[in-house]
């Protein structure tokens, strides 16, 4: 099972997205997305499929990545996951709905 880890501060969420480097990742399921739609700019790759999809995160293990569901809960486990896999610029967006405050 994917460990959680704890949720970075807005701050450094916002410093992150402000890269132009980085990677917006939606974990929630394709339907999911399909029902409530997603962050402009973010790729779709369900939880479940990020072991597997991996290397659609490229291979700059330094670029910002930052992960959201719709509580937080998921985007967390995929955060630890692309921890355990090396990556070091790392974040948890928590909702969508949060980060598209952010993005507006």
């Amino acid at each position: 099972m994917l460990r959680r880890f704890a949720t970075r501060s807005i701050r450094s969420v916002r410093e992150a997205l402000e890269q132009p480097d980085k990677v917006i990742v939606d974990v929630r399921t394709v339907e999911e997305v399909a029902r409530g739609g997603g962050c402009v700019g973010a790729i779709n790759i369900p939880l479940d499929q990020i072991p597997k999809r991996l290397s659609e995160l490229g291979t700059d293990k330094s670029r910002p990545l930052i992960f959201y569901c719709a509580k937080g809960i998921r985007s967390a486990d995929a955060v630890s996951f692309a921890r355990s896999n090396g990556f070091t610029n790392v974040f948890n967006g928590v909702s969508g709905f949060e980060l598209k405050k952010f993005l507006d």
